[in-house]
């Protein structure tokens, strides 16, 4: 192939004069198979030049790549690529990166350090794939090559971050679009809800004049009566699949009640605990699985293995989307309990776990749809993610913000947060800020813990709560154009919230206020995270406009 040169031990794929693939090889046993990270094997460049006068040379008209063969194993001496006046050798760090997205802000009460991400000042950037887990019909495979082997793709951008976005999605799978209900509003909350409460909650929803398009059911959907597994937290109970009957006793009539009204049901697991001898589907399952239940024997999670997945879905999840369920919410225990995929080592469980998901719920002909946290590189291609649970702070919303714009530089295009914090004090002068936030974010989703934190809006005091249901009704009113602004974004591959410095990268002013965003190509958006003072309760917001007219 035209755009592939192997030269002693390293294979360069040149995918567009901005992006060369590096692979080194003691055995050239080089890899065409895809892996979760890059699925595109098709991206191809023949618009180079190659000369080996005893050093290797590759030109293309963004970079020239310098490798000193002689000396073996790349490292920081013996391989160079050169930029215009910028020189990048091997294992060089980042000085410039603008930051990217983590996968989770448990705990979140302020800025948190970032990883990161794909775009920099600098101009380029270098992802690594050696790790990354490889694909062979759509699934898992071993990797056996040797332990030396690199993987690399660099990319020279410069200030053409746009063009980076699209390389990036191009290579590693585009940000699909998600159903319009996904976008709407959600109302959650970690509590012992019982079935005539959820029809409560929907009517107060109606009589309260409050839009509803999906209910989430967490945890306590499912029995927590097992004996056995790992646990988590001093419970076993975290992980299940039978109907808790005691809260819930005619789950699927509750269920066809919701579809009735056309709301969406998203529904909480953690997979990690597998299916154990107390579930209703235990029997079935080992049956399938060929498996003896002598002694109520189970099985350990097997996200590796086809037949096990498989099965796994058929008895725990599609009997639950027959009756009503449209999306799995999936904690995140795996990479906690079980850091690496069986069988798989390096693998980590949450990526493979969300492309797993996405796929299950796209068959059929359907839209793919997940709810997960964010699992990294290439992890765009099953949205929508969830940031995890955050206190109720003014810093934590401050930093919430940004967080939302600068995850787009890494292809994390749409979060969804728990709007007012999971946890924390009960400040009605900060939700109501966090819920005109919401009211532009990806999803209006509310969610929490504990007595005080309820967050339907009408529980709530005056005069917040007049300001809470303009934020709902805003959202109602924007939803034409948020949309539109998401299916923009997943033809063109730009954040639905761009940090300024996206349209306007040579401006300096651009990269030094972190509260304002775009959303689409109409909207400046700069939230209000401090309290007001005064019975009117004022507050401000620095905000830089860039050039042109604002109104």
């Amino acid at each position: 192939m035209d755009h592939i040169v192997i030269a002693h031990d390293m294979r360069f794929t040149v995918i567009d004069p901005i992006c060369v693939r590096i692979e080194y090889s003691r055995t050239n046993q080089f890899r065409d198979d895809p892996t979760l990270f890059a699925v595109n094997r098709n991206l191809a460049c023949t618009d180079f030049t190659t000369e080996d006068d005893g050093v290797f040379h590759l030109k293309t008209s963004a970079l020239e790549i310098t490798w000193y063969y002689q000396f073996g194993l790349p490292k920081s001496g013996n391989l160079e690529i050169r930029q215009g006046d910028k020189v990048w050798r091997y294992g060089k760090k980042n000085p410039g990166n603008l930051g990217g997205p983590l996968p989770s802000l448990d705990g979140c009460g302020g800025p948190m350090k970032l990883p990161d991400g794909f775009l920099s000042r600098d101009g380029w950037q270098v992802i690594d794939d050696s790790a990354f887990a490889v694909l062979k019909d759509g699934w898992l495979t071993a990797d056996p090559r040797e332990s030396d082997y690199l993987d690399l793709y660099y990319f020279a951008y410069g200030t053409d971050y746009k063009r980076a976005l699209r390389l990036l999605t191009d290579l590693s799978g585009k940000v699909p679009m998600l159903p319009r209900w996904a976008m709407g509003s959600w109302y959650s909350r970690w509590w012992f809800y019982t079935s005539d409460d959820y029809r409560a909650i929907v009517k107060e929803y109606e009589d309260h004049g409050y839009p509803l398009d999906v209910i989430v059911m967490d945890m306590e959907w499912h029995t927590r009566n097992a004996v056995d597994g790992w646990g988590w937290g001093g419970t076993k109970g975290w992980t299940g699949w039978t109907w808790n009957r005691e809260l819930l006793p005619d789950a699927e009539q509750l269920l066809s009640e919701f579809q009735n009204k056309k709301l969406q049901i998203a529904m909480n697991v953690h997979p990690h605990d597998g299916i154990r001898s107390h579930e209703e589907c235990y029997n079935s399952f080992m049956a399938d699985m060929g498996e003896s239940t002598e002694n109520g024997r189970y099985l350990e999670f097997d996200a590796g293995s086809r037949k096990y997945m498989e099965n796994y879905f058929k008895h725990t999840h599609t009997p639950r989307e027959k009756e009503g369920c449209s999306i799995w919410w999936v904690d995140w225990q795996q990479d906690c309990i079980y850091p690496e995929i069986k069988g798989f080592p390096g693998i980590p469980h949450l990526p493979w776990l969300n492309a797993c998901y996405f796929n299950h719920m796209k068959r059929d002909g359907k839209r793919g749809i997940g709810f997960s946290r964010w699992g990294g590189y290439g992890d765009q291609k099953f949205p929508i993610h969830f940031s995890g649970d955050t206190s109720a702070k003014w810093s934590a919303l401050a930093f919430q913000i940004a967080f939302t714009a600068l995850s787009g530089n890494s292809g994390c295009f749409f979060w969804t947060h728990d709007i007012g914090g999971f946890c924390g004090e009960r400040n009605p002068e900060l939700y109501a800020r966090w819920l005109q936030f919401g009211a532009v974010s990806a999803a209006l989703r509310l969610h929490s813990a504990g007595d005080d934190l309820d967050r339907r809006p009408w529980k709530w005091e005056q005069p917040f709560r007049n300001s809470m249901k303009k934020s709902f009704l805003l959202r109602a009113k924007l939803m034409p154009y948020l949309y539109s602004v998401m299916h923009d974004s997943c033809q063109n591959s730009l954040p639905m919230y761009k940090a300024l410095y996206l349209e306007h990268p040579e401006k300096e002013e651009a990269y030094k206020n972190n509260q304002v965003f775009y959303c689409g190509p109409h909207f400046l958006v700069a939230p209000i995270t401090s309290p007001g003072k005064g019975k009117n309760y004022l507050s401000f917001q620095k905000i830089h406009f860039p050039e042109g007219e604002w109104c």
